[in-house]
């Protein structure tokens, strides 16, 4: 009589904590936009832009008149030019729609989906960098 107990106990407790797990909300994972495979469209300059940061980010861009493309991952950037590919570590915060390089120069772009295919990274000092779905 005991055993029958103690196993209808077991089986409406083990009834009760799955019916309460399948009622609990799941948390929702963070998406990152940016994942996926970019080109860059274009490369704008803001009131604030310098001169000479708006014309060397131009000259890397634009070098050998060739398009530069960018692998983004989940925690990686390869940037793919025409003689090489350069890596490196960012983060995206999805709350302040901002992506942080993780390199010594710390830079912080603000991002903004313009629409499915095009978004735009903009600096600090307002250089923006135009990049298209791949």
């Amino acid at each position: 009589m005991k055993i029958k107990i103690l196993v209808a106990f077991i089986a409406t407790a083990t009834i009760i904590f799955l019916s309460c797990n399948w009622f609990r909300s799941k948390k929702k994972e963070v998406s990152n936009p940016l994942v996926g495979e970019w080109k860059l469209d274009s490369i704008g300059a803001g009131k604030d832009t310098s001169v000479v940061h708006f014309l060397v980010a131009a000259a890397i861009a634009m070098r050998d008149s060739t398009r530069v493309n960018f692998s983004f991952t989940k925690d990686s950037i390869f940037a793919h030019s025409k003689d090489a590919v350069d890596i490196v570590g960012y983060s995206f915060d999805e709350k302040a729609n901002q992506l942080s390089i993780k390199d010594p120069s710390n830079q912080i772009f603000r991002f903004a989906k313009l629409n499915d295919s095009l978004i735009s990274l903009t600096t600090q000092d307002s250089a923006i960098f135009f990049l298209q779905k791949k």
